[in-house]
């Protein structure tokens, strides 16, 4: 039997979104033919190092995405690219694949329309409705249709599943599929130039120290700052370090043991989460976000797996989304507070059981298989 083709649409830049990736590689695995929309310059993506995607189409709808930019010209952005993508997903090559929007911002891009079409919703965010105008009642798509009207919904993480279920009034609950990298080769084989001096920069300046590293995107609601503070000021057992495309301000000054290492392009980035001895997670609600203020309570982060790939332990703040993992799986501890009491408390305990829960992390990993999950997802759905 035949395999329906899969247009996968994400209206973003493909390399920071980790888990798409592995989407991508486990459908092509089962044998599934692959177009891929996304933003930005995807040309290498078909030799892109880590994954296996020489069969995979990739098409750009959009040379630069941007988010910072004045509203009136975001609409007429989106009507562009609405008009682009459709312009192709309705010629004879693709009337008949099946549609992969992934994120509610791609969701947005294809309008209603994608009700005449067979789609998967896939939602790496937590997402109560698809306003085109953010916080807006009037300009936005109909979430209970575009859910109801799915082939499939995919979530990443069991809370968030029930919720959306909830609020899009869905009849049956949405797939979880949990943002585990899957590569082709785990090893990441041998590292280019640049990344090998960035691991070697990192271990010359921590000298010895065991490295507490966070990952990813810092904001309001990940007061990262304040963790490496805390350790700036414990001692010199601790090396902090920062990778993320954001390099946070310290109110007074620098400390001694912290490095900034900017956005590391996946899978390159598992480059230094291997030399990491504690993991640092954080999702604090509060501040400016598209998503609902539930975003961060019930987190999915693919940092949980990243640093688990490599059995390290892992510290968060206190929300059901960490503790729910940490504690079912004995990889983590939550901290009740990010003042300096608790934060080295935290630390402590898990120095106490180290071992056991790097044994815990090694084990978590291993237990989930991606490619069977989207195998049985697609089976299922279309």
């Amino acid at each position: 039997m035949n395999k329906k083709g899969l247009s996968i649409v994400l209206v973003g830049y493909l390399v920071k979104y980790p888990p798409v990736l592995s989407f991508i590689q486990a459908a092509t695995d089962l044998g599934y033919h692959i177009t891929v929309f996304a933003a930005g310059n995807n040309s290498d993506m078909n030799s892109y190092k880590g994954y296996n995607f020489k069969k995979v189409n990739f098409v750009d709808v959009i040379g630069e995405y941007e988010s910072n930019i004045a509203l009136p010209l975001k609409m007429l952005r989106m009507e562009k690219i609405h008009s682009r993508l459709w312009n192709i997903l309705s010629t004879d090559q693709y009337k008949n694949d099946v549609i992969v929007a992934v994120s509610e911002i791609s969701v947005k891009h294809l309008g209603m329309r994608l009700l005449t079409r067979e789609y998967i919703l896939y939602q790496l965010e937590l997402v109560e409705s698809f306003d085109l105008v953010p916080h807006s009642k009037l300009l936005r798509l109909d979430e209970h249709k575009m859910g109801k009207g799915a082939k499939a919904v995919i979530v990443c993480e069991y809370n968030r599943a029930h919720i959306t279920k909830t609020w899009w009034k869905l009849d049956t609950l949405p797939y979880i599929l949990k943002n585990k990298p899957y590569l082709p080769d785990e090893t990441l084989g041998d590292l280019p130039e640049h990344i090998l001096s960035i691991q070697n920069e990192i271990i010359n300046k921590a000298k010895g120290r065991k490295i507490v590293l966070y990952q990813g995107v810092v904001n309001k609601q990940r007061p990262v700052d304040k963790i490496v503070k805390v350790l700036g000021d414990y001692g010199n057992e601790y090396f902090s370090v920062l990778m993320s495309d954001t390099n946070p301000v310290f109110n007074n000054e620098t400390p001694l043991n912290y490095m900034y290492v900017p956005f590391v392009e996946p899978p390159y980035h598992l480059a230094v989460t291997s030399l990491a001895h504690i993991g640092l997670l954080m999702y604090v609600p509060g501040g400016r976000s598209s998503y609902s203020e539930l975003n961060p309570v019930y987190c999915a982060p693919n940092k949980i797996w990243e640093y688990a790939k490599f059995g390290v332990p892992m510290i968060g703040n206190d929300n059901p989304g960490l503790q729910n993992e940490f504690e079912k799986n004995g990889i983590g501890l939550c901290m009740p507070s990010i003042n300096e009491e608790d934060v080295i408390d935290t630390i402590n305990q898990v120095e106490s059981k180290y071992t056991m829960m790097k044994r815990n992390t090694i084990h978590f990993y291993k237990n989930y298989d991606v490619k069977t999950v989207v195998e049985k997802i697609l089976n299922e759905s279309i």
